[in-house]
């Protein structure tokens, strides 16, 4: 085997890159190889990124992330989500997870990283990283049975009914947590829409806030980069009523779904529980089967999770900072993540 050489992706051939999506993401080598420079925010780091680790005209290892800037006490740094993280079968245990994870981290001053599989973290704690124990992802169904995992073990008929049986269920729980005389509209994204979403964004205290908290900086650039250029563009839609907004994805790619990526008020407790709401009964009409929403505030986690049932997953959340100092500032610290900031909705 020839000497092996760091390289970034948008350098190498896009052969030589299909090649190793094929073999480790057969699911989703096509999206990859189509959208990487989009999904990795390559452009952020001059194009440096992703990383990989080339030999023998061969790519063996990847390292993908999703670069940002975020807020500390008001004081600003680079932060990047490591995303799609591999080593080729053949070259496991010869410490390349470590070597490109070092690599990664010369990038920005904060590391990030969401649902990580088990070889994942086993890297990342011997490189010291911490994890956050605040990280739930919600799961509110309209067709229970539809849902992907369920509907791999049971044959489609029984699913029919079991759903028919469940939605009366569900049907109650979401409508007696509606709030009243509440008027709202779902509208194709469109650039008056998006305008009034961001002026309502930046007035609410999420958008001000960063004090003992990190705050993701959704600016300009970052919205040019995450909506308007999305190859997810054109599913976007926007939840809205009086004084509370959403950036909302219909899909399809795992069962039919609704995912909340984005509200202008994290803390609005209830907006957030009656918009949930408003979309589950819309989505039984359309045959949606559920809605996924993630934040990393316990408190609004419990409310859901009490009021609407919510089926809760807590994805392993882990963080790393090559300065000691502000490794430890980011131990205590709130966090303030949505969907909007990670790649969920092109992967699961």
């Amino acid at each position: 085997m020839s000497e092996m050489q760091f390289q970034s992706a948008c350098d190498i051939s896009n052969v030589m890159l299909k090649e190793f999506y094929y073999e480790v993401y057969p699911n989703r080598h096509k999206a990859l190889i189509n959208n990487f420079k989009w999904l990795n925010r390559s452009y952020f780091f001059n194009n440096k990124i992703p990383i990989v680790i080339v030999a023998s005209d061969k790519v063996i290892a990847h390292a993908g992330m999703i670069p940002l800037k975020v807020l500390l006490d008001d004081e600003s740094f680079t932060a990047a989500w490591y995303i799609d993280f591999a080593v080729l079968p053949s070259f496991h245990r010869q410490g390349l997870g470590t070597l490109i994870t070092n690599k990664y981290s010369e990038f920005s001053d904060i590391q990030l990283a969401l649902s990580c599989n088990d070889m994942s973290i086993t890297v990342f704690r011997k490189l010291g990283w911490i994890e956050s124990a605040n990280t739930f992802l919600h799961i509110n169904f309209m067709a229970p049975f539809s849902y992907p995992g369920v509907t791999k073990r049971l044959p489609p008929l029984l699913c029919k009914i079991l759903n028919y049986i469940s939605q009366p269920f569900l049907y109650c729980i979401y409508k007696i947590n509606l709030s009243s005389n509440v008027n709202y509209k779902i509208e194709l994204l469109h650039e008056n829409i998006l305008n009034d979403f961001i002026k309502l964004y930046n007035k609410s205290k999420t958008a001000t806030c960063s004090i003992n908290a990190v705050k993701p900086v959704r600016d300009k650039d970052f919205i040019n980069w995450r909506v308007l250029n999305s190859p997810d563009k054109a599913k976007y839609h926007i939840f809205s009523t009086k004084d509370f907004m959403a950036l909302i994805l219909f899909n399809h790619n795992h069962g039919s779904y609704i995912d909340i990526l984005w509200v202008t008020d994290i803390l609005n407790y209830s907006a957030i529980k009656t918009m949930i709401c408003y979309l589950a009964l819309y989505g039984m009409k359309s045959e949606y089967s559920y809605i996924r929403f993630y934040t990393t505030q316990k408190n609004l986690s419990n409310y859901l999770r009490k009021r609407l049932k919510s089926l809760v997953r807590f994805p392993r959340f882990a963080i790393f900072s090559k300065n000691p100092e502000l490794l430890n500032r980011l131990r205590n610290v709130e966090w303030n993540w949505e969907l909007i900031d990670n790649d969920f909705e092109r992967i699961y």
